[in-house]
């Protein structure tokens, strides 16, 4: 019992980490996309643009890729392990 309650422990634990990782390079990503981007939604505000209609335009072309890692992701994580002895 000891020894199943430590590896539910090392689970959550990893799972957190994971967690963590993932919004780190989520944010990341998306501070890299906004600076890239600058100019661009400069002029998107000069013109009148909403910031939701900016927000579309800007991550429109990431939303596929996203979509496809997601499916991906979701796929290996529901994949059974081939050793499950």
């Amino acid at each position: 019992m000891k020894r199943l309650y430590r590896w539910q422990s090392i689970q959550v634990m990893m799972m957190g980490i994971g967690l963590l990782l993932s919004l780190s390079i989520l944010l990341l990503c998306l501070g890299t996309v906004v600076q890239e981007n600058k100019a661009s939604l400069v002029f998107m505000k000069a013109f009148g643009y909403s910031k939701k209609e900016c927000s579309r335009v800007i991550f429109a072309r990431y939303r596929v890729v996203a979509y496809l890692g997601f499916v991906f992701g979701d796929s290996l994580s529901v994949c059974p392990d081939e050793d499950t002895s």
